[in-house]
């Protein structure tokens, strides 16, 4: 069962006639998921990762409760700056594209285009979470949209924590969360 799904009153795929999962999707394990209340706080933690897989995945939909909030994902606690980050984002007007060094978090969307009436679905890999000999690559794809006018944004970003230690716990930290987030965490290879 998706985690996700689950969230949503218990179903598995098949109930949706999605059938079941095969292919490279057979391939993603469940690891855990967090579902908000309306107001939830900060500072979501997903800790003692199991170090079985290569890569992990985080599946999400998630909306704040307040605008310019940029979700951030911090690894085993780091907050130095240790993190490297590029994105490209595209809206129905313009491209723009960003690159930076030593930040003290793996930003996951650009700064300041979160608000509270968009809401926001993404994919964030973790490459080589595990491997104690690379630094370990993030990846986010992200769509917003604004429920209102219909605007949306469509973002990819890449990251770099450089740091050689597993990964055994990450933080996503944002303002508050609507009663309409989920996060979900997956295991790859």
């Amino acid at each position: 069962m998706s985690p996700i799904l689950s969230a949503r009153g218990g179903l598995s795929a098949g109930a949706y006639g999605w059938g079941a999962l095969s292919g490279a999707e057979a391939g993603f394990d469940s690891i855990a998921s967090w579902t908000s209340g309306n107001g939830s706080t900060q500072a979501i933690t997903f800790s003692s990762i199991p170090q079985t897989y290569k890569h992990l995945q985080i599946r999400c939909f998630f909306q704040t409760t307040s605008a310019g909030s940029s979700p951030v994902l911090r690894f085993n606690g780091d907050s130095a700056m240790n993190y490297n980050r590029g994105y490209i984002r595209a809206n129905q007007s313009s491209i723009s594209a960003f690159h930076g060094d030593a930040s003290f978090a793996a930003n996951l969307f650009p700064n300041g285009t979160q608000t509270s009436s968009w809401p926001n679905v993404c994919i964030v890999d973790i490459y080589n979470y595990s491997n104690t000999s690379k630094f370990k690559t993030v990846k986010n794809f992200n769509f917003n949209q604004n429920k209102s006018s219909g605007a949306s944004i469509l973002h990819y970003e890449s990251g770099l924590w450089r740091n050689n230690t597993a990964i055994t716990s990450f933080s996503w930290d944002a303002n508050a969360y609507t009663s309409e987030t989920v996060i979900a965490l997956y295991g790859m290879g």
